[in-house]
């Protein structure tokens, strides 16, 4: 009786350890729809034979620090991180938040970027308004807009402010 017993115990446990292993969420969610920004520069052409090169605006929310946007990072290349930040990402971090600027545009030249992506949802209105001035009047000669369907805007860079 005692090795049945034992057995028992064992199967017991034996059965909940698989079927911790096996379990699935019981609440699946539909993922959130892509920005169509993000559909078109899939089908964009690459940087030269690498990836197409993207920044992201705005990139990290400087009150809330580096590691507070970590679902949006994964949409970034350029100003994206890991838990490791390397110093690059660093130096650039504040910079690449102010683009389209000439000193964002300089840090962009020099490593090759051909796209931006812009996510007006994550913009007050008063950073969406100075934005919409940047990309429209000061730096138009140099960004060309590829999707502005919604809050989320794609342009590619087509030049570089001397």
């Amino acid at each position: 009786m005692r090795g049945r017993h034992a057995n028992l115990i064992c199967g017991g446990f034996l059965l909940l350890a698989v079927a911790d292993l096996t379990q699935a969420p019981l609440r699946m969610r539909d993922a959130q729809p892509l920005p169509h920004a993000y559909e078109t520069l899939a089908r964009c052409p690459r940087a030269g034979h690498r990836v197409p090169l993207l920044v992201r605006a705005p990139g990290i929310p400087q009150a809330r620090g580096i590691h507070a946007d970590v679902g949006g990072q994964l949409a970034a290349l350029i100003n994206g991180y890991s838990d490791h930040i390397p110093q690059d990402f660093r130096d650039t971090v504040l910079p690449l938040s102010t683009f389209p600027s000439r000193e964002s545009f300089a840090i962009l030249e020099k490593i090759g970027a051909r796209y931006a992506v812009f996510h007006l949802d994550l913009m007050d209105p008063r950073t969406r308004e100075k934005l919409i001035s940047r990309l429209e009047v000061d730096y138009k000669d140099y960004l060309r807009p590829l999707e502005k369907d919604g809050e989320v805007w794609l342009y590619e860079i087509v030049g570089w402010p001397r």
